[in-house]
């Protein structure tokens, strides 16, 4: 799914959130994106079961809570261990 840009995009469990995840373990609000023509950064709104991200030739490492990352292509996004959904950053061509 593109995401689009110059948007705050919220990804969580809540039917109000912009992409819904109806997974056990996915919080209510559980993933912010910031999404600008030049990067898309990521923030862990204070999930119960957390967030990772593993980068291109690198091993998971977890978000903390409210701190945002930058994101390149090729990034995987872990949510919600045990039950993990994993979702993968494409680049979008034009």
């Amino acid at each position: 799914m593109p995401l689009p840009t110059g948007e705050q995009i919220r990804l969580g469990r809540d039917e109000t959130c912009d992409i819904v995840v109806d997974r056990n373990g996915v919080s209510r609000l559980h993933l912010v994106f910031d999404v600008s023509a030049t990067a898309v950064v990521v923030a862990d709104f204070g999930s119960t079961y957390g967030s990772a991200v593993r980068r291109p030739d690198s091993n998971w490492q977890g978000l903390v809570a409210r701190q945002r990352e930058a994101l390149e292509a090729g990034c995987e996004l872990r949510l919600a261990e045990p039950e993990a959904v994993t979702m993968t950053l494409v680049p979008v061509l034009r």
